[in-house]
């Protein structure tokens, strides 16, 4: 097969699982309505799902979007520092001070895993804080909408 033939189910695939459909302003009222008690307890991404077509779609999402790349900017930091760690100290092991660009590579590769923690760290922070934003406005939306 192709690259072309090998293309074109991958990336139907891959948008088929992507792609959300928005129900229409009646359907995601009632959906709301029906899920206003357990709302409080919903995770965030059962929230963007609940969100889908309301005025809280954009938080909850961003929400959700937060929470995914928190976690891989934390498996990312992880394996940045265990590559520093590893170069950091095969490159010193040598005779004679060691070598300049292994210890210069280790060192950039502990700065990006720094940067990613503070990322991780960042997120952790506010997705909560937009899970919340997004669970409020369905709050009100559900006692308003008709």
């Amino acid at each position: 097969m192709t690259r072309s033939r090998l293309f074109v189910p991958l990336a139907l695939a891959l948008t088929a699982g992507c792609a959300r459909p928005r129900p229409e302003p009646a359907t995601a009222c009632r959906m709301v309505q029906s899920m206003a008690q357990g709302m409080p307890r919903a995770s965030i991404k059962d929230l963007a799902d609940f969100a889908r077509g309301t005025p809280a779609e954009h938080d909850a999402d961003s929400a959700w979007a937060q929470q995914i790349t928190a976690g891989v900017a934390g498996g990312l930091a992880a394996g940045s520092m265990a590559a520093a760690l590893a170069v950091g100290l095969s490159t010193n092991a040598g005779a004679g001070g060691g070598d300049n660009a292994g210890r210069n590579a280790a060192l950039g590769l502990g700065g990006v895993a720094i940067g990613l923690t503070a990322l991780t760290v960042t997120l952790g922070y506010t997705a909560p804080w937009t899970a919340n934003k997004a669970r409020e406005q369905l709050t009100r939306y559900a006692e308003h909408c008709h």
